[in-house]
């Protein structure tokens, strides 16, 4: 996939039309304006990236369906999807889904700002955001994350055990 998505860029070079520009205004890197580099920007940028974030969506929500039925098939069965499996689901939806978020405000406040500065605070703001929550999503979801930021003397505790251990 990703050799799929990085191989136009390596190409473009053969083509004259198709070159970045550093345009000062923004401090940013487009594509010329031409043909070739509109093409670059909505179906190889945009729409490449839209199509990946509904995919992992599409993949979410089955994978979401296959858990509800496999659970309404199996209620009396001996194999039961372990509360930690179905937690890890949720946590990567929820990252799935504040990256997804990250990605449209980007996008469309970012074409907001006509100045550097207001550009250059927005898309940073709203990395450092998502980044945030993602990280929260993945501390709040996991127990054993939890357990290490709260009670960190546990944590010292087991590694001076087993240190004890191997030197004797």
């Amino acid at each position: 996939m990703l050799v799929v998505c990085l191989s136009p860029f390596f190409f473009m070079g053969l083509f004259e039309e198709c070159a970045f520009y550093f345009v000062l205004e923004t401090l940013q890197f487009t594509f010329g304006m031409t043909q070739c580099g509109t093409l670059f920007v909505t179906h190889f940028d945009f729409y490449f990236t839209a199509a990946i974030f509904a995919a992992s969506s599409s993949l979410d929500l089955l994978t979401a369906l296959g858990i509800y039925r496999y659970s309404q098939d199996n209620v009396l069965s001996a194999r039961q999807f372990s509360n930690s499996d179905v937690i890890f689901f949720l946590q990567c939806c929820a990252s799935n889904a504040t990256l997804i978020v990250g990605f449209l405000l980007i996008y469309y406040l970012h074409a907001i700002c006509h100045d550097r500065l207001g550009a250059f605070l927005t898309t940073t703001f709203i990395m450092q955001v998502t980044h945030f929550l993602d990280g929260m999503a993945v501390v709040l979801l996991n127990r054993n994350i939890r357990a290490n930021i709260f009670t960190p003397h546990k944590l010292l505790q087991s590694q001076n055990t087993s240190v004890h251990r191997w030197s004797t």
